[in-house]
């Protein structure tokens, strides 16, 4: 099915409609929200909500129009992916749509969510969101089961990134609840020449370290001797880097205090046995620890040697490609956002600086789309069901490896969900025929960090927490608020969304 403009508006009125509990059929003969079976065309409906820039979302409108022709002609079932955007690229826009939804109707079959909110839909009502354990298996449309979508026995729950697979089961209930679709983890973009002349200067070397030098130095770094570095560059700036307001800038406060957390082994949040979170840093040594770990980037951020995207008020990107910081960390995910205009400056990507140890190995968060098939309070249970078995082919059909390496190679940062992608054809010939911090940033996540991923429970409030522990962050560096005062907001307001 062709999609165009014209569509895409038929689309964002009929939700609008459906919203308020009505059916709605366009003169097109699509049926939007109010049953998965049109009745003008006995299409069944399968209402995709996403937070997509337009190149990804103009790449899963291609495989979504692929899969709808597999499907029509190996089983002669009409299928419609109607894919729509209300809410721009905020997961959080996202889900206060979709919790909005289970209350007055238009519920999206499939949605793009963070493990963290759809914990909150579970807490909500079990019922909200589709255990797919029994898809995973099932004898006609389980993996390996329809090899005219891509499928075959090799590609069945252990070709997936163990991490990524195992997000799917990390609720307060039994079962998988969530798939994998595309994911990014966090990296250190650096300009080249900057960061050569502030290496150079730091070891006190008679010349300038090379590219590769630079690289090698900068992924074995400590995050302690890494802001002595920054320290060295800040004070020598006008050798460096001319214009430097800050040496390094951090994309998500939040995911800096979760990330130290794990990274100095500080207990952050668990399950406790009634399936209710637990912070884990309220009170006693890993409240003290936490503490004085926020108290040192308060040192750090003064020094002018870190920013967050909390104190600057905009992401670092914009920073870094002006030439006002060296380094900026932040999203795979969000790196083709973060590249200078050819011919600017050359910068490229390392892993993040930790001061993890060899034992307990450097941990990374990991982010990214994750999909989960939702049930309609509106509809009933048999047209919920159908519209859930075409959602799992779809997204099984979006994560075998040639469709999910052509989408993630579109996406500016991106990596496949499954180990097979790795070696296809597609993805090494990418590698290979490119040698940017895009391909960095691939490399990374395939390699030197692949499967070091932080891993804990979603719970209900998981979302908030992280929330408030990034509030933390940027009300102590940027607001002057005392260490022990920002941690006691955050853990009461973090306290009452649990």
């Amino acid at each position: 099915m062709q999609r165009s403009i014209s569509k895409t508006l038929v689309l964002l009125a009929t939700a609008a409609l459906t919203s308020c509990g009505g059916p709605s059929t366009s003169s097109s003969g699509d049926n939007v929200a109010s049953s998965s079976t049109s009745k003008t065309t006995g299409t069944i409906v399968v209402p995709f909500w996403h937070t997509f820039g337009q190149v990804v979302r103009n790449s899963v409108e291609k495989q979504a129009e692929a899969f709808e022709k597999l499907i029509l002609e190996n089983t002669g079932v009409s299928v419609d992916i109607q894919i729509a955007n209300n809410t721009g690229t905020s997961y959080d826009s996202l889900k206060e749509q979709v919790t909005k939804a289970f209350a007055v109707g238009g519920v999206p079959t499939i949605t793009v969510a963070y493990p963290d909110h759809v914990a909150d839909y579970l807490s909500q009502d079990r019922t909200y969101v589709y255990d797919v354990s029994s898809f995973v298996d099932d004898s006609s449309i389980g993996f390996g089961t329809q090899s005219y979508l891509g499928d075959s026995a090799d590609y069945n729950a252990d070709d997936f990134v163990p991490a990524f697979w195992n997000e799917g089961v990390s609720y307060q209930y039994e079962g998988r609840y969530s798939m994998p679709f595309l994911k990014s983890s966090e990296t250190m973009l650096y300009n080249v020449d900057a960061a050569k002349k502030a290496i150079q200067i730091y070891r006190g070397d008679t010349t300038a370290p090379s590219n590769d030098e630079v690289k090698t130095y900068l992924s074995n770094i400590s995050w302690t001797e890494f802001m002595k570095l920054c320290a060295s560059a800040y004070e020598n700036r006008a050798q460096v880097l001319d214009g430097m307001k800050e040496a390094c800038i951090y994309d998500s406060d939040g995911n800096l205090f979760i990330s130290k957390m794990f990274q100095e082994e500080i207990p952050y949040a668990t399950v406790g046995s009634d399936g209710k979170g637990v912070i884990a840093f309220e009170s006693g040594e890993a409240r003290t620890k936490a503490e004085a770990m926020v108290t040192k980037l308060k040192e750090d951020h003064d020094a002018h040697l870190l920013e967050t995207k909390g104190t600057l008020g905009n992401y670092g990107s914009d920073s870094f490609k002006k030439k006002e910081a060296i380094f900026c960390i932040g999203s795979t995910g969000g790196t083709g956002y973060s590249l200078p205009t050819a011919g600017e400056f050359s910068c490229a990507a390392v892993k993040v600086p930790t001061d993890a140890t060899e034992d307990n190995h450097s941990l990374y968060i990991t982010q990214g789309p994750t999909l989960a098939i939702l049930r309609n309070p509106s509809l009933s249970q048999e047209e919920n069901d159908l519209r859930a078995r075409y959602a799992w082919q779809f997204i099984k059909y979006l994560t075998n490896p040639e469709a999910n390496t052509e989408i993630s190679i579109y996406s500016n940062g991106y990596v496949p969900v499954r180990e097979s992608a790795y070696s296809t054809t597609n993805f090494q010939r990418y590698l290979s025929d490119n040698d940017d911090a895009l391909t960095d940033c691939a490399r990374l996540m395939t390699g030197d960090i692949n499967d070091s991923y932080i891993s804990q429970k979603a719970f209900r409030g998981s979302s908030a927490l992280r929330t408030q522990v990034g509030g933390i962050v940027t009300d102590v560096l940027m607001k002057g608020t005392s260490v022990s005062a920002a941690f006691d907001t955050a853990i009461q307001t973090a306290k009452n969304a649990m």
